[in-house]
């Protein structure tokens, strides 16, 4: 049997793989899961949801030191790093406002920072990335751009970030998370077929189950429910 290509990622500066790699996501202790509340049993950190995403893809941290100072006009940029990386000029730009402004979230500037972090990726050709924020993890500073990475395209492993520090000068210590790399098959791209209509007499039978079970217990979140509610949703829809 022939063995699967890996995911592979790689460093054009040496010494980043080992001071700074890339990381699973499963690794990263998240600043939700910090807070004195987490182990209480409806906290968000239990949320299978929200676990499962923490836990999946991969982490990609800033390879080193660097500042982002900007005066608040929300259009300038400067920035200063002890290092240039693997560039000549600066691994920092900065995607202007007439790129960038339609697309930004409220609260940040009007331009996208864009770190290149020296890292490149490739993977097997049925796999793609979502690139994301690492979310869940108090990060207020900025907010990595949301979108697919086809590395069979693009390589280049760059965090394109929004920018909510308005005026200031902010410090981003190396190895502070800048996105998350979750990978997804190539084919989940195509069209899909769907229907939307209104429950079915099964359908109904099936919420009925769930809430069911769900009131039967003290403490509708506890282990014990929800792994009845998952044979329940895989006796109705399961195949």
């Amino acid at each position: 049997m022939l063995r699967r290509k890996p995911i592979r990622f790689w460093s054009t500066l040496p010494g980043v793989k080992d001071v700074h790699p890339i990381y699973p996501a499963a690794n990263l202790t998240r600043e939700m899961s910090k807070c004195p509340f987490a182990k209480l049993q409806r906290h968000a950190a239990k949320c299978p949801a929200l676990k499962q995403w923490g836990s999946t893809g991969f982490i990609v941290p800033a390879p080193c030191d660097f500042k982002i100072i900007t005066n608040g006009d929300g259009v300038t940029v400067d920035w200063q790093a002890p290092t240039l990386l693997d560039t000549d000029a600066g691994f920092i730009g900065v995607h202007d406002d007439k790129q960038a402004k339609a697309s930004a979230p409220p609260h940040s500037m009007d331009v996208v920072i864009k770190i290149g972090t020296t890292w490149r990726s490739s993977t097997p050709r049925d796999l793609i990335f979502i690139q994301s924020p690492v979310l869940y993890n108090g990060e207020k500073r900025f907010t990595a751009a949301t979108g697919l990475l086809d590395p069979m395209r693009v390589p280049q492993l760059n965090a394109q970030l929004y920018w909510h520090v308005m005026e200031g000068e902010t410090l981003i210590e190396a190895g502070t998370p800048l996105m998350q790399l979750t990978p997804i098959l190539r084919k989940s791209l195509r069209k899909w077929e769907y229907i939307v209509e209104d429950a079915t007499p099964e359908d109904l039978s099936f919420e009925n189950a769930i809430n069911y079970n769900m009131s039967s217990k003290f403490e509708p979140s506890t282990p014990q429910v929800l792994k009845n509610n998952q044979k329940i949703i895989e006796n109705r829809y399961g195949n």
